[in-house]
């Protein structure tokens, strides 16, 4: 099946805003090859607020996997006293999903600049890892680095994780 995409909508979501351009042709079975563009300047998603959302990156179908890869970018992201935030967050994606879309793997790998965290601070934090979901089942692996960490009765110049 061949198709032409070529969209550009402003949605107004029950999160906000959200602006999407879209375009790319081929065969929806395979072979199909695009780009994606979306921005948010603010949203709201489960309590948290989120500013400066964008996301850019190839689109296509392969062997009826749909794929994405591209960088997703956040300005802020502000959930709250003790909670989460973030800000001038990048993460690259590659994600492709099953046929059925019920499942699918990705890579990610990106960085913030400053994470806070129930009362620590860090002023930058970068990492990589994989995630898959299939059957119901999820696996991942990961690797975290953080650096200038802070809270009040600790503070370290780095901190690594992986797992």
């Amino acid at each position: 099946i061949g198709a032409q995409l070529r969209i550009g909508h402003h949605l107004e979501t029950d999160y906000g805003p959200v602006g999407i351009k879209a375009e790319g042709k081929g065969n929806l079975r395979g072979g199909f090859i695009g780009v994606l563009a979306a921005t948010a300047p603010k949203l709201l998603v489960a309590g948290c607020k989120l500013d400066g959302a964008t996301a850019y990156g190839k689109i296509g179908i392969d062997a009826q996997r749909p794929t994405f890869s591209g960088p997703v970018r956040l300005l802020a992201l502000d959930c709250g006293s003790g909670s989460a935030q973030l800000a001038q967050s990048a993460v690259s994606v590659d994600l492709r999903l099953d046929r059925d879309l019920a499942g699918g793997d990705g890579k990610l790998s990106g960085s913030s600049r400053s994470v806070r965290y129930a009362g620590v601070l860090a002023t930058s934090v970068g990492g990589s890892g994989n995630a898959a979901r299939r059957g119901g089942e999820r696996t991942a692996s990961y690797k975290l680095a953080g650096k200038g960490l802070s809270q009040s009765q600790l503070q370290l110049a780095s901190l690594a994780a992986s797992g």
